[in-house]
C-alpha cells in the first residue's frame, strides 16, 4: 500500500510539473514567424519612452557598430542585400538602444542574446556605475529576448512598456 501510495504521489508531482513548464520560444510558434525589423524597430521608438530618444544609424554604420561595438558574430546574423539584418538605434547621451537582429535560427540568436549582447549590458552597467549612476537602473531592466530567430535589446526610460511593445510585434507577426 505504501509503494502504491509513493508511485501515485510522483505521478501527480510529475504531472503538475509537466503541466505546468512553460515551452522556449524554438517549439512555439515564435520559431516560424517573420517580422519587418524596420518597421519593427520604429514601432519601439514610437511606442515607448526614452529619456534620449535614440537615432537610427544609417545602413552603412549597422555593420561596424555590430561587430565592432557589439561583438556580434556576424556570421551567425542573416544578411540581407549584403549587410546584416538589423535595425539599430542609439542614443549619443545616454544607454537608450534599440536593436533588433535577424539571426540565421534560433540557435544562433540564443547565442548572440546570451553572449555578445549580455556582456555589452554588463560593460555598459559597469561603465554607467561610475559615469551616470542614474542610468543603472534602466540597464538593469533592459530587454534581451529572443523570439524564433529574433534577438530583441532594448534600453528605455520605460522597458515595461518596450516589453509590450515587443511581445505585440511577436502577436502580430504570427498571424
Amino acid at each position: 500500500m505504501k509503494r502504491f501510495f509513493a508511485l501515485f504521489l510522483a505521478v501527480i508531482a510529475f504531472a503538475g510539473i509537466v503541466s505546468c513548464s512553460k515551452p522556449s520560444d524554438e517549439g512555439s510558434d515564435n520559431a516560424n514567424i517573420t517580422i519587418d525589423i524596420a518597421n519593427a524597430g520604429q514601432k519601439l521608438l514610437d511606442g515607448t519612452d526614452y529619456q534620449y530618444k535614440p537615432e537610427v544609424l544609417p545602413a552603412d554604420a549597422v555593420s561596424y557598430f555590430a561587430g565592432e561595438q557589439f561583438k556580434i558574430d556576424l556570421n551567425k546574423v542573416e544578411t540581407k542585400n549584403g549587410a546584416p539584418e538589423m535595425f539599430v538605434a542609439i542614443s549619443v547621451s545616454s544607454p537608450e538602444t534599440v536593436v533588433i537582429i535577424a539571426a540565421k535560427d534560433a540557435a544562433s540568436a540564443k547565442a548572440i542574446s546570451e553572449g555578445a549582447i549580455k556582456d555589452w549590458l554588463k560593460v555598459n552597467i559597469d561603465g554607467y556605475s561610475d559615469y551616470g549612476p542614474e542610468q543603472v537602473p534602466k540597464l538593469e531592466s533592459a530587454i534581451n529576448t529572443v523570439k524564433g530567430r529574433y534577438v530583441f535589446y532594448v534600453v528605455s526610460a520605460d522597458n515595461g512598456t518596450a516589453k509590450t511593445v515587443v511581445d505585440e510585434i511577436v502577436k502580430n507577426a504570427s498571424k
